[in-house]
């Protein structure tokens, strides 16, 4: 069993509105996940920023698991040790709430390679993408917990702290060759781009 965190924590200052319950193809952004990690995942947790359940709530409906940052200003990794504390898994999956071209096979990776691990995590065009990862519930808890004790934010800081495999893009591009499931809509204008890759697709073309 794997759990799954959404992660969803808050107003974009570029979109300049709430980005998970922005409007792609019909639809708010954040279902685009939700609809695949539900596909890999028996327990899905959307993770949302203080105060804001019941506007998602109203958004999506009530039948969602949704768990509130408990403090302001700490960067996701606020999100995942609130999250994680309520999460019913070993291993949790986390991705975050822009990426709708995210695949079912990627996320299949990333739980495999977790395994005798702390969890797993991509590196992509050079770079790690630790909101595209799995990480074990009770460690990653504990080395968020420490990170953020210690006066850190970033989620880089708590890899000293866990032993996760890394992937590399090759293993990726087997089951995404363009790597869209690392695609994060950040602007307007990806937003538009991506609606016209997304059309092909809903004709299955």
């Amino acid at each position: 069993m794997v759990s799954a965190v959404v992660m969803s924590g808050g107003q974009s200052t570029r979109m300049g509105q709430e980005k998970g319950l922005m409007q792609f193809c019909g639809r708010k952004l954040v279902e685009f996940v939700l609809e695949t990690v539900s596909q890999v995942a028996d327990d899905v947790i959307v993770s949302v920023a203080k105060g804001k359940s019941a506007e998602y709530i109203e958004a999506l409906g009530p039948g969602l698991r949704i768990v509130e940052d408990r403090e302001t200003g700490q960067g996701p990794m606020e999100g995942l040790v609130c999250a994680f504390g309520d999460s019913r898994s070993e291993y949790v999956l986390v991705v975050p709430c822009d990426t709708p071209f995210l695949t079912v096979g990627v996320c299949n990776v990333l739980i495999a390679y977790s395994s005798g691990h702390d969890g797993s995590v991509p590196r992509v065009r050079g770079f790690l993408e630790p909101l595209h990862a799995v990480y074990s519930r009770d460690s990653g808890l504990r080395a968020f917990k420490r990170t953020l004790g210690e006066g850190h934010r970033k989620l880089l800081d708590a890899f000293e702290y866990l032993d996760l495999a890394e992937v590399n893009e090759a293993t990726f591009r087997k089951v995404d060759p363009d790597l869209s499931s690392f695609w994060n809509l950040n602007t307007k204008e990806d937003i538009a781009l991506a609606e016209q890759k997304m059309k092909p697709q809903a004709r299955g073309t």
